[in-house]
C-alpha cells in the first residue's frame, strides 16, 4: 500500500507467533477429541516436497484434529494421544495401527 517491502525476518517472526498460538489450539482440540466418547480416525497419504507423509485425521461431533506426519505407525498415534480412547469408542478402517488403540472395553 505505500511501497514498502516486507523483510524475510518480518515473515518468519510472523509464521513463529501463529505456530505458537496455533499449537495451543492445537493441543486443546486433541484433549477435547481424546475425551470424546465416540471419535472417528483415519489416515490418507499426502505429498510433502516430493516425498510420503501421512495425514492422520482424528475427530468427534466437533473437532477434526489434522497432523500431517511421515509415519503411518502405530507409534505415531501413540505420540498423538499417549493414554489412547480408554473412554471412547473408535470407528475406524481398521489399519493395523488403529487397532492397537486402546479403547474403550
Amino acid at each position: 500500500m505505500f511501497g514498502q517491502q516486507i523483510s524475510e525476518g518480518t515473515i518468519i517472526n510472523m509464521i513463529k507467533k501463529q505456530a505458537n498460538q496455533l499449537g495451543q489450539v492445537h493441543d486443546q482440540i486433541r484433549q477435547a477429541i481424546q475425551s470424546s466418547k465416540l471419535i472417528g480416525a483415519d489416515e490418507t497419504e499426502c505429498n510433502v516436497n516430493g516425498r510420503i507423509h501421512w495425514v492422520w485425521v482424528f475427530q468427534n461431533y466437533m473437532y477434526t484434529c489434522l497432523n500431517v506426519l511421515t509415519s503411518r505407525e502405530f507409534k505415531t498415534i501413540e505420540n498423538l494421544f499417549a493414554y489412547g480412547f480408554k473412554d471412547s469408542v473408535l470407528v475406524s478402517d481398521r489399519w493395523p495401527a488403529q487397532l492397537k488403540i486402546r479403547t474403550k472395553e
